[in-house]
């Protein structure tokens, strides 16, 4: 989808990024959801995908400069079979799954999901995961608690 349009792709991954114990298909079907819808809604500029650590969780953010949402329609995104316009159903393919999908698997893993946006200058989907499952936390804290 990039190669047919003037966008840049930019990747902002720290070396020294710590892992994350998740489910690595689900993570990478939030990151294609998310940078697919980018891409798609971008015709010129970048999309930027930017990962760091904030505190006990690990933020990835998924911007663009693409044509924004409006503030109206900010309340409907992540909601099942919704596109912001029946227009935009038309010129941009997709059944309207997308995002309601990432915010499900990114819940269903512990994290939050939220989006930013200007009309007409782009926007920003960030999403946050524990750097450590709730199971493997309580595995720490009752093995600490033993000893």
């Amino acid at each position: 989808m990039i190669s047919k349009k003037e966008v840049k792709l930019i990747t902002e991954i720290p070396d020294e990024i710590p892992e994350i114990y998740s489910d690595k298909r689900r993570v990478f079907q939030i990151l294609l959801n998310l940078v697919s819808n980018a891409i798609k809604f971008t015709e010129k500029g970048e999309v930027r995908i930017k990962c760091e650590v904030d505190g006990d969780k690990l933020k990835i953010s998924v911007s663009d400069t693409g044509k924004g949402i409006k503030e109206e329609d900010m309340e409907t995104l992540f909601e099942a079979f919704r596109q912001i316009s029946g227009s935009a159903r038309r010129r941009y393919q997709g059944a309207g799954l997308g995002l309601y999908l990432s915010k499900k698997l990114v819940t269903l893993l512990g994290g939050e999901i939220w989006v930013e946006s200007e009309y007409g200058k782009g926007s920003t989907f960030t999403f946050t995961l524990p750097l450590k499952s709730v199971e493997a936390n309580n595995h720490e804290e009752k093995s600490t608690g033993d000893r």
